[in-house]
């Protein structure tokens, strides 16, 4: 007998079937409102949970277990003592709990595959050769480890860190080595058959031999995974999938908030639990906020008082405790940390609560006019105390004990947004405070990052704070500077009005803490200072250019005469290059190779640079990938480009449109530029080394195959045949182009030309009116049905016309491609206008198999081309015809 028929058996009096369970339990005043199956479905549901199937979906729905109990009159510890060992029973079926999306059916680690999101290889353990899985927080390594380890594919070593994972590696045979750490790795001792997964890059010794594989991006598997999840998702949710996928892409994607696989899965899994109704219009940070409310609502406390009030005045305390957080130097924020350890980060004003005993005593004299009933309504609405704070918090499992019983922020979407907030919040606080989170190197990125966006929003109010700060001994206050310094920099390249007393006075302030040594570019004290350590190579604007180019962007705005004088950093007014110039180019590259930085960002720091070389000459050293895009300009205004300057031009950062966004600057029309491309190539004899950015494949060939000179259009259109030439960047000479070669083809490559070329889906309607009237295009199926696609009502044009010129044969190759949509209307035309008995053989039979086909096609209109067709054989039946 199952554990919920014996409830059903003992209670007073008892439950004879899970119908009528079902009935009583959905009377139960617990019941969620929310969600509300029919009596049938949920007495199938009790008949799993009876036999310890679905227990993960009971377990996480308290309210159901208080309903329950009502409904059999037994203590809620009778209901839930099933759940306690629901870990066991999962391990033993080989199933996994997707701990993001807790609603959601199990996965079968052995029959079922993994869900949409994970690079191929890290499933194949046949093909790993030393394979290095780059895996980020929320990539979902456990998920992969447990699936591996339950069809006993391959070893799966987790460890902490290199030296622990490398003494647990077994000595043979395919290994998943999962670390949460790599410090001081030497990888030239691992063997092939080793596949390492771990949230950074290979460093090091024997790095390079080892092939990278990266989790594909979430919005490349966005939509599957949706699909993927409503299939897996109770019907009693809220879940929509083609709502949420809109949502997704609109908000979260949008937002940047959408960085990996586990964050995807837990905002599907929001969209479900609280509706995506509620929360589609929302920002992140909304849509955090509306959850917060959401799990205190939902949340089982005899606590009810602290539970209300986190509900509504603890979203700020929150952020708070997450804002604490981020000054923590030894242990990230995702890190699981204990009870006492939660209870240190709680607000120093909130984590002492009201006193209630001590108030009832203190007012319960006679002559007090406070009642009691008074007094605990003031206490309902006094802060808890930091005790209840994170007990509220875990009872709604925003907080989340690990194996070790610590507790962590859950779920990642939910503890990333959080971050976001929290560090808005800090930098509203002294700048003390953010400057001491920027000496945190696991937080001092995002926090920059996020001080450089208020700047680009025009929100110069952190930076004016940290300038009134006293710099020269306190390392916040420097770091608070430095960042500032950065901050605005990036305004000023992004063309935005930066106070000029605001940059003057952050010049003269990061010049008087620059560290500058002998031969060497000058370095911050605090910020990304140690060009040989994990923040050189750290992502976005993270790494030592940055400064660089903060510098030259902001001396540049600088009057004459006003701030400290700097040769390298303030060239504007120098007449001699420094012997480090070449060496700050180098580093003011490594920010531009960045996918942090935007077209336009990078655009402005390479003309920067140009306006660089011109104001300091051109130097006989080697010419600078960033100073090329200037010397090509140079060229083709002296008239003297050759291919060799134009070698590798997609190797630029920002690729062409770099090249396109300097040329505008300088007033030249970018035709100009194009077509001096196009011909030093043609000199050149067409090479192909160096020449991939003409390839019509290539991002930001669009921009020069639009310019491309008619005559050399039209012999490379005629020798390749067209094949993917990028058609959508034509403009009206390069169609004339090929207009040109297309009414002029050769009969013997006609067919092949016109199978190979694809213009028709992207040609201007003027173009394809030239097209139909000038062009043998209609005796091609293909094109020709493309173009019926587009402009029906020109090729019905043609069609009139030919059969007014008598040409029947050139309308019935229109007709023959025509749509079978357009059958009725191509009958009307043809009746009224061939004159049947006067047509020869050829064109007789040409309208003969016309008719046939759409009668065997049973489209619309079928009947009328049969019966049309039956008038066509009984006027011909008298005609003795040859045959």
């Amino acid at each position: 007998m199952g554990w919920l028929r014996s409830l059903m058996d003992a209670a007073e009096p008892p439950v004879r079937s899970f119908g009528t369970l079902a009935r009583e339990v959905l009377k139960a005043p617990t019941w969620p409102d929310a969600t509300r199956p029919q009596p049938r479905s949920l007495a199938a549901l009790f008949s799993k949970l009876d036999r310890r199937q679905e227990l993960d979906w009971l377990a996480d729905r308290p309210e159901v277990q208080r309903a329950l109990a009502s409904a059999l009159a037994c203590p809620l510890g009778s209901v839930t003592a099933v759940l306690e060992p629901r870990a066991q029973v999962v391990q033993e079926l080989g199933t996994l709990r997707l701990s993001e999306v807790p609603y959601a059916q199990p996965l079968d680690l052995v029959r079922e595959p993994l869900c949409p999101g994970f690079p191929p290889e890290v499933t194949l353990p046949g093909v790993w050769s030393r394979t290095w899985w780059y895996a980020p927080a929320g990539a979902g390594r456990n998920l992969v480890e447990a699936w591996l380890r339950a069809r006993g594919a391959c070893h799966v070593v987790h460890a902490d860190d290199w030296a622990s994972g490398l003494a647990k590696l077994p000595s043979q045979g395919a290994t998943l080595l999962s670390l949460d750490r790599v410090d001081h790795a030497d990888l030239r001792s691992i063997r092939d058959d080793v596949c390492i997964a771990a949230p950074c890059l290979p460093q090091g010794e024997g790095s390079s031999a080892w092939h990278v594989v990266r989790s594909p991006e979430p919005s490349d598997y966005l939509d599957e995974l949706v699909g993927w999840l409503a299939r897996r998702l109770p019907d009693d949710g809220h879940f929509d999938p083609e709502t949420c996928r809109r949502w997704l892409r609109a908000g979260p994607l949008q937002e940047g908030a959408l960085d990996s696989l586990e964050t995807l899965l837990g905002l599907c899994s929001v969209a479900d639990e609280i509706g995506i109704r509620r929360i589609e219009h929302q920002s992140i940070d909304g849509v955090a906020a509306s959850y917060f409310a959401h799990r205190l609502g939902h949340a089982h406390s005899a606590d009810n008082a602290a539970v209300a009030w986190l509900r509504r005045a603890g979203w700020g305390v929150t952020i708070g405790i997450v804002a604490r957080l981020l000054l923590d130097r030894e242990r990230s924020i995702d890190h699981p940390r204990s009870f006492d350890d939660w209870l240190a980060v709680v607000p120093v004003e909130h984590q002492r609560g009201g006193d209630l005993e001590w108030m009832k005593l203190a007012l319960s004299s006679a002559d007090s006019p406070v009642r009691p009933r008074d007094i605990a309504r003031a206490a309902a609405r006094m802060p808890p105390g930091s005790f209840r704070v994170v007990q509220a918090l875990e009872q709604a499992q925003l907080l989340k004990r690990t194996d070790g019983h610590a507790l962590s922020l859950a779920p990642r979407w939910f503890a990333c947004a959080l971050q976001r907030s929290a560090r808005r919040q800090l930098l509203d606080s002294s700048p003390l405070e953010w400057g001491e989170a920027l000496l945190n190197p696991r937080e001092a990125p995002e926090l920059l990052s996020h001080l450089i966006e208020r700047a680009l929003e025009l929100d110069y109010t952190p930076i004016e704070a940290a300038l009134e700060l006293d710099t020269e001994d306190d390392p916040a206050s420097v770091a608070a500077v430095e960042a500032s310094f950065v901050a605005a920099g990036m305004a000023v390249l992004a063309g935005l009005d930066v106070p000029q007393e605001l940059l003057e006075t952050l010049w003269d302030e990061q010049l008087g803490l620059l560290v500058e040594l002998d031969g060497a570019l000058p370095r911050t004290r605090l910020l990304f200072a140690d060009t040989s350590g994990d923040n050189a190579r750290a992502d976005g604007w993270f790494v030592p250019g940055t400064l660089h180019l903060a510098a030259l962007a902001i001396s540049e705005q600088l009057p004459h005469g006003v701030g400290k004088r700097h040769r390298l950093l303030r060239p504007w007014s120098e007449t001699e290059p420094s012997p480090l110039l070449l060496e700050l180019y180098d580093s003011l590259e490594g920010v531009l190779r960045g996918s942090h930085m935007t077209q336009g960002s990078k655009q402005a720091a390479v003309a920067v640079v140009d306006r660089m070389r011109q104001t300091l000459g051109q130097r006989e050293e080697r010419l600078h990938i960033l100073e090329r895009p200037g010397a090509i300009l140079d060229e083709i205004e002296h008239e003297v480009l050759d291919f060799d300057s134009v070698k590798h031009l997609d190797a630029l950062p920002g690729g062409i449109g770099t090249l396109k966004a300097l040329a505008e600057q300088r007033g030249m029309p970018w035709s100009k530029v194009g077509q001096a491309v196009w011909h030093a190539w043609n000199q050149a004899a067409r090479p192909e080394a160096g020449a991939a950015f003409l390839a019509p494949d290539h991002a930001g060939a669009d921009l020069l195959w639009s310019t491309i000179p008619q005559s050399l259009l039209e012999e490379l259109l005629t020798d390749a045949r067209a094949s993917g030439v990028p058609f959508s960047a034509f403009g009206a000479e390069q169609w004339s182009a090929f207009l040109h070669v297309a009414e002029r083809l050769d009969a013997a490559v006609e067919r092949e030309w016109f199978t190979r070329v694809f213009p028709w889906r992207v040609m201007p309607r003027e173009v394809a009116r030239e097209c139909i009237e000038r062009t043998n295009v209609a005796a091609h199926c293909a094109a020709a049905a493309e173009l019926w696609q587009r402009f029906p009502e020109l090729v019905l044009e043609r069609m009139q016309q030919d059969l007014a010129l008598g040409n029947v044969t050139g309308a019935l190759l229109w007709a023959d491609s025509a749509p079978l949509g357009q059958t009725r209307d191509l009958l009307d035309l043809l009746r009224e206008r061939l004159r049947i008995l006067e047509l020869g053989r050829a064109p007789m039979d040409q309208l003969r198999r016309w008719l046939l086909k759409r009668t065997a096609a049973r489209t619309s209109g079928w009947r009328e081309a049969y019966a049309f067709l039956c008038a066509v054989e009984e006027a011909l039946a008298p005609l003795p015809l040859a045959r």
